[in-house]
C-alpha cells in the first residue's frame, strides 16, 4: 500500500506524535517527510525530520541532510537529536554539518549523536570544536565524544 502525504501529515499533526505508530508508515513515507522538511509548516517539518531519523533506510540520511541545512532551528535540532538513531555510515555526513551549526544547542545534540566511528572529516570537525568552540561545555563534550569514539 502506497503512503500518501496526507497520511504522513495526519500521523505528524498531533501535538504528541506516537512515533511507534508513525514508524509503521515505513520507508515509503520518506519522500513525503522530505517534502515536509523542505517546505512544511515548522511544527510538521521538525517532526518529519525526527521521524526520518527513526526509519532505518539509506534514504533517511538524505532527509536529515536537508533538515540539517534548514534555516529553522527546531528542524536542525530535530535532525541533530534523531541522527543517533541511524546505524548507517551516511549519517556522518549529516553530523558533519550539524556539529558545526551556528547554534550551540544543535551542536550539543549533534555531538551526542555521534555513535558510529566518525569519518576523518567528522573527526577533524569535532577536534576543531573541542579546541575552538566559544562555549567550554561544548568544547568538553566534543573532547568526550572523541575519547568515547577512540578509547585509549
Amino acid at each position: 500500500m502506497a503512503v500518501t502525504l496526507e497520511q504522513v501529515r495526519g500521523v505528524l499533526s498531533p501535538d504528541e506524535v506516537d512515533y511507534a505508530e508513525a514508524l509503521k508508515l515505513g520507508p515509503d513515507a520518506l519522500p513525503h517527510l522530505e517534502t515536509l522538511v523542505e517546505g512544511g509548516a515548522l511544527h510538521l517539518a521538525a517532526k518529519a525530520a525526527y521521524l526520518a531519523g527513526l526509519i532505518q533506510d539509506e534514504r533517511s540520511a538524505a532527509v536529515l541532510s536537508k533538515a540539517a541545512r534548514s534555516p529553522q532551528l527546531p528542524v536542525r535540532l530535530a535532525a541533530a537529536s534523531t541522527a543517533r538513531n541511524l546505524s548507517r555510515p551516511s549519517v556522518n555526513r549529516v553530523l558533519l554539518e550539524l556539529v558545526g551549526d551556528g547554534d550551540h544547542v544543535v551542536r550539543r545534540e549533534a555531538l551526542k549523536s555521534v555513535t558510529l566511528e566518525p569519518t576523518p572529516e567528522l573527526r577533524a570537525r569535532i577536534e576543531a570544536v573541542s579546541r575552538d568552540d566559544a562555549l567550554p561545555d561544548i568544547r568538553d563534550l566534543a573532547a568526550q565524544t572523541l575519547r568515547r569514539r577512540n578509547p585509549r
